[in-house]
């Protein structure tokens, strides 16, 4: 080797750092001649490329400089910047199999210094996400054992406790860490995970309103691929939904417009803001936008007395137009839904009315209930939807069946729901004895049958992404190849009286682009379930290919989602 090899190279990084690539790159590429099995050259040079924008040529590099070996230090240098490219061009599965293997100790009694302590904590945090926190814990431990009071670490730590399932001592350390950084939005999100777990709800409901403050925007970076710029106006979410989603996941928890800035963020730059905090707690100047998209979409939460002023003093501040106004949001509880469709050839509406029973006795409602409607009789939460969890555990139930009186009134006494709906049951168990519920995205200028959904029970949503519901499915492949059916032919399997009906729901809504849920019954009459914005219109993340669906209506979706924006912009013809 060279002897005045570390003299170049120190040259060649000085260059580097000074953005002279030519001078590196011809300096990094002679001392590789010299010795071409040194990973540390071969491995800043691969830096130097993939800063350059050659990434196919930068993944090679790095590659072969990680394969190289060499000091332990150097060698975990690399293999973060090979998976921090592989971040940037979307190959997760090239990522896993980089870290699949066992990392090399870090040398016994080494202290990392600052460069090396910055290359630890990106690995290790890649690490966690890469499903591989024990290598991250062993790292972080070996490398940095005394984290004092840096928040940095203590943060990291806590996340890596949060992986172990060790909640009680994660949120210590993540407590530490939010005194020393009080402004770290991803610490507190971790403690307000941990809070949840521990039961702390008020407390974790707190550290949340805390996050809201510090990141009441959200700005994701422009890219010159992107159409057009939509500012999202999102609510502050009760608890953390996504433990990992950073800002973007607390701002982007729920809702359709929540699927498309993860699923469109190549074409459109999506910003939020959390639109229902007084404009003191907001920037002065919102981010430009070129169009609004009201995630406020639950009726329920923005009828709260004020925060629909609040919302619609975001949106006018933003200054575009916009996509399902918030007063049009407010218009569609199920009770308004209800009357509003009311006439429309082809539907039957089930009956509903709405109670309180922090204002009446649970034995009144009961007997008023009993007077208006058939057993048995849905009782449902005003203020949620549906989730996913919703048949298989009561304490996540939002909707139950009572049978008779009795099962009413304890249902009425126990649950705790302060507010509720009674709806009429109507019958539609199909002959196998599974049941059926049909979405349907309706958008300015289409129908799209999108996720039809079977259970065994009468309660159908979250199938394809919970395991009983995937596990009833494989049991039941033929409803799986009726989905699939109904999505790519709708109108052929559901006839062209039901393709009318939701025709006339989408003309009759207040709403630009929503979701309906309903079934047909035996006389061929569309049963109506519900209709908001609130709802998931996208394929969701992590589905079994056997029991997935086309992507077809998803696509057709997108594609109505652009075209609404086109309009908006007065771009259509032009993009």
């Amino acid at each position: 080797m060279d002897t005045n090899l570390p003299y170049c190279l120190m040259e060649a990084r000085e260059a580097h750092r000074a953005g002279q690539f030519d001078v590196a790159r011809a300096a990094y590429e002679a001392l590789l001649n010299s010795a071409p099995e040194d990973a540390d050259v071969r491995g800043l040079l691969g830096v130097l490329t993939l800063q350059e924008g050659r990434l196919g040529e930068a993944e090679a590099l790095l590659r072969q400089a990680v394969s190289a070996g060499g000091d332990v230090r150097i060698y975990l240098r690399n293999l973060n910047n090979l998976l921090a490219l592989l971040k940037q061009t979307g190959d997760a599965d090239a990522a896993r199999e980089a870290v699949a293997k066992d990392l090399p100790d870090w040398p016994q009694g080494s202290v990392s210094d600052a460069s090396e302590r910055r290359t630890v904590l990106s690995l290790c945090w890649a690490l966690l996400l890469l499903d591989r926190a024990p290598s991250a814990r062993v790292l972080l431990e070996q490398a940095i054992p005394e984290p004092g009071g840096d928040a940095e670490v203590l943060g990291l730590l806590g996340r890596i406790l949060l992986d172990f399932g060790e909640t009680a001592p994660a949120a210590e350390v993540l407590e530490r860490a939010a005194e020393v950084e009080p402004n770290d939005c991803q610490t507190l999100i971790a403690l307000s995970h941990a809070q949840t777990q521990l039961g702390q709800s008020e407390t974790a409901r707190a550290t949340v309103k805390k996050i809201a403050k510090i990141g009441s925007v959200y700005s994701a970076v422009s890219q010159p691929s992107q159409r057009a710029a939509i500012l999202v106006l999102n609510l502050t979410p009760r608890k953390v939904s996504n433990l990992d989603g950073g800002l973007f996941g607390l701002h982007f928890s729920t809702n359709f417009p929540s699927q498309f800035a993860s699923t469109m963020r190549d074409e459109f730059q999506f910003l939020s803001v959390l639109a229902e905090l007084p404009s003191a707690s907001q920037p002065e100047r919102l981010p430009k936008a070129d169009v609004i998209l009201n995630n406020c979409a639950d009726p329920e939460t923005i009828s709260v007395p004020g925060r629909l002023d609040l919302v619609i003093e975001t949106m006018e501040r933003a200054g575009a137009p916009v996509i399902n106004h918030p007063r049009a949001v407010f218009d569609t509880t199920r009770q308004k839904v209800a009357a509003l469709l009311e006439g429309i050839p082809n539907l039957k509406i089930p009956r509903i009315d709405r109670y309180r029973t922090d204002l009446a006795p649970v034995g009144k409602i009961a007997a008023d209930i009993e007077d208006r409607f058939a057993y048995p009789v849905i009782i449902r939460q005003c203020q949620a939807h549906s989730s996913a969890n919703h048949q298989y555990s009561m304490t996540d139930r939002v909707a139950v069946l009572a049978e008779d009186g009795n099962v009413l009134r304890e249902y009425l006494s126990t649950l705790g729901w302060q507010e509720i709906y009674a709806i009429e049951y109507v019958v539609l168990r199909k002959t196998s004895g599974h049941f059926r519920r049909i979405r349907a995205a309706l958008t300015e200028d289409e129908v799209i049958v999108s996720n039809p959904g079977f259970a065994a029970n009468w309660l159908t949503s979250g199938g394809r992404v919970r395991q009983k519901g995937i596990d009833f499915y494989r049991a039941n492949p033929e409803t799986i190849a009726e989905s699939r059916r109904i999505v790519l032919e709708p109108e052929r399997s559901l006839g062209a009286d039901c393709m009318r009906t939701l025709e006339a729901i989408r003309d009759r809504m207040p709403l630009d682009i929503f979701g309906v849920d309903f079934d047909i019954d035996d006389t061929g009459q569309v049963v109506f379930f519900e209709a908001n914005a609130a709802m998931n219109l996208l394929k969701r993340d992590h589905e079994p290919i056997d029991v997935t669906l086309p992507d077809e209506p998803f696509e057709r979706i997108k594609a109505a989602f652009r075209r609404a924006v086109d309009r908006r912009i007065g771009a259509v013809g032009q993009i």
